[in-house]
């Protein structure tokens, strides 16, 4: 989303409270981890800086089921970052999460952090699944919204403190305001507002969205032409 990442926040229940954490503390933390989210939350995003800390590795889920000796896939690290098991849910060929801990167990169950789309995540059961595995159950979390700081941030790195506050306005005004909260939509908002055309509705900015992808595969194009 931006060449510096914003710091985010989780939040996990305990004792039926809504307990808010850090992206830092993580890593102190010596259990499975499953981190939820909507689709452009910025999982993969949070699983990377992950994977940057040492003994860390980043994977799909993809990758590891389709990985015919695991251990070449942990290569020595501690922990396994796995990401994306949604999109290997999608394919419906078994359960993905079994198919997950089938390779984490060639590899002796090493600490794994997880991340799916909060509604392909089938709770109660896949709790369950890990729990049989590891003799403990999953922490589970939800990445939180960016905050009304975090959007401000980033709209002013973009276009000053003058227009981002007018952005953020004119969102609110709308009733649009959740869109900003979402990184790819936010960062979609920021291309489509660099003509200084603000949409009206969910639809409109949409529309706007994908002309602009449109008009930038299309100059890419003409670029690579000329070369």
């Amino acid at each position: 989303m931006t060449e510096e990442m914003i710091t985010r926040t989780l939040w996990y229940e305990l004792d039926d409270k809504r307990i808010v954490i850090s992206q830092n503390e993580l890593l102190k933390y010596n259990k499975p981890l499953v981190i939820l989210g909507e689709a452009g939350m910025g999982k993969t995003t949070l699983l990377e800086w992950l994977s940057n800390e040492p003994n860390y590795k980043y994977c799909t889920a993809n990758q590891l089921i389709n990985r015919s000796d695991p251990k070449t896939m942990i290569n020595g690290s501690n922990v396994l970052v796995i990401d994306a098991l949604d999109e290997r849910m999608a394919k419906k060929d078994g359960d993905a999460l079994d198919q997950v801990l089938c390779q984490l167990g060639k590899i002796d169950y090493p600490k794994f952090i997880l991340s799916c789309r909060v509604a392909d995540w089938k709770n109660a059961t896949a709790t369950d699944s890990i729990s049989e595995q590891y003799d403990e159950k999953p922490f589970l979390l939800h990445i939180e919204p960016l905050t009304d700081a975090n959007i401000k941030e980033f709209l002013t790195s973009k276009f000053g403190a003058g227009f981002s506050n007018h952005v953020i306005e004119h969102f609110s005004s709308k009733g649009l305001n959740d869109l900003l909260g979402n990184p790819q939509t936010l960062d979609l908002i920021a291309k489509v507002a660099v003509k200084h055309e603000l949409p009206e509705t969910k639809h409109d900015l949409f529309e706007k969205a994908i002309e602009y992808l449109i008009n930038e595969h299309n100059d890419k194009h003409q670029s690579r032409q000329l070369h």
